[in-house]
C-alpha cells in the first residue's frame, strides 16, 4: 500500500511541471495543444522526469481528481474543506489521500454515495478508467444526467453498441451527440477500452468552459444548472445532399435512403467539438444528426466537410486571458476580443509555437477567426522579427516588392513613398509597408531610400532581402544583398545560399564524355557535385555513389549564356563537357535536374544583358571600367562601391575630366576633375562610371545620375 501511495503522489500531485518541459509531446503530436491548455489551466500536470506520458492509462482516482478541478475544487477552497468535514464518515472505509477531491464531487452533486464502491474500493481505485465510465462522469459533472437518462430510446451508430453497458448507454449517447467524445473509429466506440492521459485531457478541454457549478456554502447539495432540450428519440448518420435555407430544411442520405429534416434557431451545430451555426452545413458534408420526434434536428455534429467561414484580423496583441480563453488585439484603433481553444494553432516568426510562447503584449499578430468568433490560427511576429527571402516580383510603377521565404511563404512590401500599390494587388495577410524613414542596407552598407529604391537594388528580382518588422506592419529595416549568406551571416557553405530556388552554381572541374559525367565545384563553398548523363549512362562504371549526385537527360532544359540549346548541341566538349566553364543547375524531383545553364563566366549564367549593372566588378575590370557609388573622394582619388559590394580605390590622374551624362549640351558636360571636386559637382553618393587607364587609375569619370 505504501508503494501505491507514493506512486499516486508522483502521478497526480505534481503541479509545477511546465508543458514546455514535456519531452514526450513533440511538435505535431495530436494532443500537444490540448494538453498545454489544460496544464496552463491547472487541470492536469506532468511528471518529475519532465514527461507527460500521453499514452499512459488514467486510473479511476486520477479521473476523480481531474474532474474535481474542473468542477471548481481550487476555486472554492472553503466549500471543499466543509464538504470534507461533511463526508468524513462516508469516506472512512476508503484508503485514499484524495478524500477532499472526492468529498467535493459528493458535495456538488456529481457523485452519489452509491457510486463510491465502484470507484474507490481497493480493487478498483487504481484500475484504469474505461471510456464508458468517463462518459458517465462527464455527463454528471455537466449536470446533464437527468437529460441523458430521460430518453427512452437510445440509438448509437457503433457496431459495438451491444458492448456498452445498458446503464452507460444514455451517457455515451449524450457525450457523443454533443461532440464531447467520439468513437475510436468510424464504426466503434470501444466502451471497455481504458482512457489514456492524452484522451482524458481532450475530453476535459471540451467541457472545461461548459461546467457551471456553484457549491453551497451552507453545505447542502446543489444541482448543477441544467439546460432543457427536446426529447431525443433517434439519430441519423449520413451525407448532406441538399440544403434549403428558406424553409430551414436539409436532406441527409444515410444507409436507409435520403430523408428531409427540419432545423431552427434552437438546433445546435458542432464542428470539432465547437458550437457554430447552420452556416456550417454544406452539401456532401458528413454528419450525425440527433433527431427529436420524426424529422426535427435537435443537434448536428458535422464530422467532415464542414463550411467554416473565416476572416482575417491584423493588429497588435493587447492582452490574453487563460482563464477566459480569450485574446484581445488592437486593430484600427479599437480593441477586440476573440476566443481560442485547443484547436487554435500558433506560430511565432514563422515557426510553430504555443499560446504562452507566441502571445506577448505588443507583438504583431494576424488572426484567422471563424464564424463563432474563435481563433483558428494566430500568426505572431515579434516586434524585431527578421524575415529573409528572395525577391520574386517587383513594380516601381505601383510601388511593391514581393519576396518568398524558405517555406515558400509570400510577403508583399508596399512603398508608401510611391503609394500606388492598392491599384495593382489584392491585399494578403502578409503585407508590410516602408517609406523613407525605414533604414536600408545593401550588401551590408547603409543606403538612403533614394539610392536603394531602384531597379538595381530593392526593385530587382533575384536579389535577396531581409526585413525587420516593427509595429503596425511597418518595417524598421530593409536589407538587400546579392547573396543570401550576406544576410544570414553564415559562411559560404550555407545550404540555402548554395541552392537558392534549388540552384547550384559551380565551375566544371572534371568532365568525361566517355563515362557521361561532370564534376562541378560550388563557386562559394568549394563543395563538389557529380552530374550524371543518363543518355550516355556509363557513369556507374567509373565513380562511387555520393550524396550529392544529380542526373540529366534529353528532357532537361539546356542553355548556353542565355540561348536555349538541345541536348545534342550542348553535351559536347565545347560546352557542358568543358573544364573551366560554369554551370547553374535547377533541381527537380528524385535528384533529376530540370534545367542546366552553361556559361563561360559565372556572371553570364543569368542570361542578362551586358549592361554594367549585370556585370560583377571583376568582369568590369576585365573590360577596363567600373560602375558604382562614390563612398570616398579627395582631390586625387575616389573610392567606389560596385553593385556586388566590392570597393575599389582609384587614383585620379591630374588630366582627368568629369562628364555629366545628364547634361543637355555635351560641351557643357565636361569639367576638370579638380574643378568639379572643388565646386562640389561630384561627391559621395554619386553614381559613376569610371574608365580605367590602368587597373587602379582613371582619366575619365562619367556621372550617371
Amino acid at each position: 500500500m505504501k508503494k501505491v501511495f507514493l506512486t499516486l503522489m508522483v502521478m497526480v500531485l505534481i503541479t509545477s511541471i511546465s508543458f514546455a518541459a514535456f519531452s514526450d509531446l513533440p511538435d505535431g503530436h495530436w494532443a500537444k495543444a490540448t494538453v498545454e491548455e489544460m496544464v496552463e489551466a491547472g487541470i492536469i500536470s506532468g511528471y518529475t522526469d519532465g514527461t507527460f506520458r500521453p499514452s499512459k492509462e488514467i486510473s479511476k482516482i486520477e479521473s476523480l481528481i481531474l474532474l474535481s478541478r474542473i468542477a471548481g475544487l481550487n476555486k472554492y477552497p472553503t466549500e471543499a474543506t466543509k464538504y470534507l468535514e461533511t463526508y468524513t464518515t462516508v469516506l472512512s472505509p476508503y484508503n485514499t489521500q484524495y478524500k477532499k477531491d472526492v468529498a467535493y464531487l459528493l458535495g456538488v452533486g456529481v457523485l452519489k454515495e452509491k457510486d463510491l464502491s465502484n470507484l474507490l474500493s481497493s480493487d478498483k481505485i487504481n484500475s484504469p478508467l474505461t471510456r464508458e465510465e468517463m462518459a458517465v462522469l462527464v455527463t454528471k459533472v455537466l449536470g446533464k444526467e437527468d437529460e441523458a437518462t430521460k430518453n427512452s430510446i437510445v440509438v448509437l451508430p457503433f457496431s459495438d453498441t451491444s458492448s456498452i453497458s445498458a446503464a452507460a448507454k444514455p451517457y455515451v449517447y449524450y457525450v457523443y451527440t454533443q461532440g464531447i467524445m467520439a468513437g475510436m473509429s468510424d464504426s466503434t466506440f470501444s466502451p471497455k477500452t481504458a482512457l489514456t492521459r492524452a484522451q482524458a485531457a481532450t475530453v476535459l478541454q471540451r467541457i472545461y468552459k461548459k461546467v457551471n457549478i456553484t457549491p453551497s456554502i451552507a453545505g447542502t447539495t446543489p444541482t448543477p444548472t441544467p439546460t432543457n432540450a427536446s426529447s431525443v428519440t433517434s439519430f441519423v448518420t449520413g451525407t448532406i445532399t441538399k440544403i434549403d435555407t428558406s424553409t430551414s430544411s436539409v436532406w441527409i442520405k444515410s444507409t436507409t435512403g435520403t430523408e428531409e429534416y427540419e432545423y431552427d434557431k434552437n438546433t445546435k451545430f458542432y464542428v470539432s467539438g465547437r458550437e457554430l451555426n447552420s452556416d456550417s452545413m454544406k452539401v456532401n458534408a458528413t454528419v450525425t444528426a440527433t433527431i427529436s420526434g420524426d424529422t426535427y434536428i435537435a443537434s448536428m455534429n458535422i464530422t467532415d466537410g464542414a463550411k467554416v467561414s473565416t476572416k482575417t484580423v491584423k493588429g497588435t496583441i493587447y492582452a490574453a486571458s487563460s482563464a477566459a480563453k480569450t485574446i484581445t488585439v488592437t486593430t484600427d484603433g479599437s480593441r477586440i476580443t476573440y476566443n481560442y481553444d485547443s484547436s487554435t494553432t500558433y506560430t511565432l516568426d514563422g515557426k510553430t509555437s504555443t499560446l504562452t510562447g507566441a502571445i506577448k503584449k505588443d507583438y504583431n499578430v494576424t488572426l484567422t477567426v471563424d464564424a463563432a468568433n474563435y481563433i483558428t490560427k494566430a500568426a505572431v511576429t515579434s516586434p524585431d522579427e527578421r524575415i529573409i527571402g528572395k525577391i520574386t516580383a517587383v513594380s516601381t510603377k505601383y510601388g511593391y516588392v514581393v519576396f518568398e521565404d524558405d517555406d515558400d511563404e509570400e510577403y508583399i512590401l508596399m512603398d508608401d513613398e510611391i503609394d500606388n500599390y492598392s491599384k495593382s494587388y489584392k491585399k494578403t495577410s502578409e503585407d508590410y509597408y516602408f517609406d523613407d524613414d525605414t533604414d536600408f542596407k545593401y550588401n551590408g552598407s547603409s543606403k538612403s531610400y533614394k539610392s536603394i529604391a531602384t531597379s538595381s537594388y530593392l526593385y530587382k528580382e533575384g536579389n535577396y532581402i531581409a526585413v525587420t518588422v516593427g509595429k503596425n506592419e511597418y518595417l524598421d529595416l530593409i536589407e538587400v544583398a546579392t547573396k543570401k549568406s550576406t544576410l544570414t551571416g553564415s559562411s559560404s557553405t550555407d545550404d540555402d545560399d548554395e541552392k537558392s530556388d534549388d540552384d547550384i552554381v559551380g565551375e566544371i572541374t572534371v568532365a568525361s564524355t566517355k563515362y557521361g559525367y561532370i564534376v562541378i565545384e560550388d563557386v562559394d563553398s568549394g563543395k563538389e557535385y557529380i552530374i550524371m548523363d543518363d543518355v550516355i549512362n556509363k557513369y556507374d562504371a567509373n565513380y562511387e555513389d555520393e550524396d550529392e549526385d544529380y542526373y540529366f537527360n534529353k528532357e532537361t532544359d539546356f542553355s548556353y549564356e542565355g540561348s536555349s540549346k538541345k541536348y545534342s548541341a550542348i553535351a559536347t566538349t565545347s560546352y557542358l563537357y568543358k573544364k573551366g566553364n560554369y554551370v547553374g543547375l535547377v533541381l527537380g524531383k528524385n535528384d533529376y535536374i530540370e534545367e542546366i545553364k552553361v556559361a563561360s563566366k559565372e556572371s553570364k549564367l543569368t542570361g542578362s544583358s551586358s549592361s554594367s549593372s549585370s556585370y560583377s566588378s571583376e568582369d568590369m575590370i576585365d573590360d577596363n571600367y567600373l560602375v558604382g557609388e562614390i563612398t570616398d573622394i579627395d582631390e586625387d582619388y575616389i573610392t567606389i562601391e560596385c553593385d556586388d559590394g566590392e570597393e575599389y580605390d582609384i587614383d585620379v590622374l591630374s588630366t582627368a575630366i568629369v562628364l555629366d551624362y545628364g547634361a543637355k549640351k555635351p560641351s557643357t558636360g565636361y569639367t576638370d576633375f579638380e574643378d568639379a571636386y572643388d565646386d562640389d559637382d561630384i561627391g559621395k553618393g554619386d553614381r559613376v562610371l569610371v574608365v580605367l587607364y590602368k587597373e587602379d587609375q582613371t582619366a575619365l569619370i562619367i556621372l550617371l545620375d
